[in-house]
Parts: structure tokens; sequence; C-alpha cells
């Protein structure tokens, strides 16, 4: 009887389920989305040399965001509205923003039909 305590013991340890692993984070998940877009592209899009091109393009831009979010751990999780629009809220507790840079930010010109609003 003893000599089946000892493995029973070691196959219960085993079989135990493993510690909870933490669920992916935002930018994680974020990330996937983007491997998974490359690597699952049809031959037919664009090169990379037009990805670099609009990458280049919208660099200012994306530099004004990040300055304008400072940290991502302080919003909740977007929140998509009836209507469409989508919502990131800043959370309870979170520090002030950082001040809005002056001027408006500049971006890639545009030569396409005017929109009027």
């Amino acid at each position: 009887m003893k000599a089946l305590i000892a493995p029973a013991l070691i196959l219960t340890l085993q079989a135990s389920p493993l510690a909870a692993q933490e669920a992916p984070g935002f930018w994680d998940r974020g990330m996937g989305l983007i491997e998974r877009f490359f690597r699952d592209a049809p031959p037919e899009a664009p090169p990379g040399d037009s990805l670099a091109q609009t990458l280049r393009q919208m660099g200012p831009i994306l530099r004004d965001m990040a300055a304008q979010v400072d940290d991502i751990r302080n919003y909740q999780m977007p929140e998509r509205l009836p209507n469409g629009d989508i919502l990131i809220r800043r959370r309870e507790g979170a520090p002030p923003p950082p001040p809005l840079p002056e001027g408006p930010a500049t971006g890639p010109e545009f030569d396409g039909p005017s929109i009027e609003l």
C-alpha cells in the first residue's frame, strides 16, 4: 500500500492545473493583430516601400498622438457607442494629462477633393 502512495502523489501533482496565466495586455493584443495582418496579407498587398512611405508621412502625427496620450495605462479599454463612435476614457485617479502642444499639428498634404462640413 505504501508503495502506491508515492506514485499516486506524483501523478496527482503532475495532473494539477497550472497557475493561471495573465491575459495578454492591450499592446500585446495590438501587436498580435499587426503580426497576423502581415502574415496573412494577400500577395497583392502594397509592397514594403509604400508602407515605409506611409509610415514616414504619418510619423509627425503619431509622435503628436503619443505625446498627448502619455501612458496608455492611464486609459480604460476603448468603448464603441451605438452610433459607431469610439470613446477611450481616462481612468479615475490617473495623473492629469500633459499639456497640449501649441498650434495645430501639421500632417501630410492632401491633394484630393475638399469636404464641406
